[in-house]
C-alpha cells in the first residue's frame, strides 16, 4: 500500500496476526507498507488476492529491486562486480593429503555447502587465463581438472 503520510502500523492487524507489516520511506515521498518474501509469483499473487480481499484495493505486488530503487537511504555499490575463476583439481568427500606435486603447492581447499572437499589451483580474471593454464593442470595428471567461478566455492 502506498501512502502520502505515515500511518500507524496496528491498522494492518485485518490481515492476520501472523503477518508482519513494514515501512518502507519512499525517495519521494510518501510511504509504502508491504509484507512477505515469497518463492514465487504464484505464491505472492495468492497473498495480494487475500490482501485486496481484506479491504486494501490499492494493493499491489512489488520486487525488492524497484522497493530499493525507491528509497532514498539504499546506496547502489558503483564498483561493477567482477567474476573470478579457478581450477578445481578434485572433489572429494573427506580431506585429503596433499601429494608432492608442484601444482599442490599453490593449491587451496574449500568445503562447500555440498559436504565436499574442493581443491582448486589460482584464481584468474577471466575465463581464458584458466583455460591456459588448465592444459597444463591436466598434463600434469589432474585429467578431471574443471574451470569454475570462484564464487561458487563460497558457502
Amino acid at each position: 500500500m502506498e501512502s502520502p503520510t505515515k500511518v500507524d502500523l496496528k491498522s494492518f492487524t485485518n490481515l492476520g496476526a501472523n503477518i508482519k507489516v513494514m515501512e518502507f520511506a519512499q525517495k519521494t515521498g510518501g510511504f509504502l507498507y508491504y509484507y512477505g518474501d515469497y518463492k514465487s509469483k504464484a505464491d505472492a499473487s495468492k497473498a495480494l488476492n487475500e490482501c485486496i480481499e481484506k479491504g486494501y484495493a490499492n494493493a499491489k505486488m512489488i520486487d525488492y529491486f524497484a522497493l530499493n530503487k525507491s528509497n532514498e537511504f539504499v546506496i547502489n555499490n558503483p564498483v561493477k562486480f567482477t567474476k573470478k575463476y579457478t581450477i578445481q583439481l578434485q572433489a572429494v568427500n573427506k580431506p585429503i593429503i596433499l601429494h608432492v606435486n608442484p601444482i599442490m603447492a599453490e593449491t587451496k581447499r574449500y568445503q562447500t555447502a555440498d559436504g565436499y572437499y574442493r581443491y582448486t589451483f589460482r584464481e584468474y580474471d577471466t575465463i581464458e587465463e584458466a583455460q591456459l593454464d588448465l592444459k597444463k593442470i591436466i598434463d600434469n595428471g589432474f585429467t578431471d581438472a574443471v574451470i569454475i567461478e570462484v564464487s561458487k566455492l563460497q558457502k
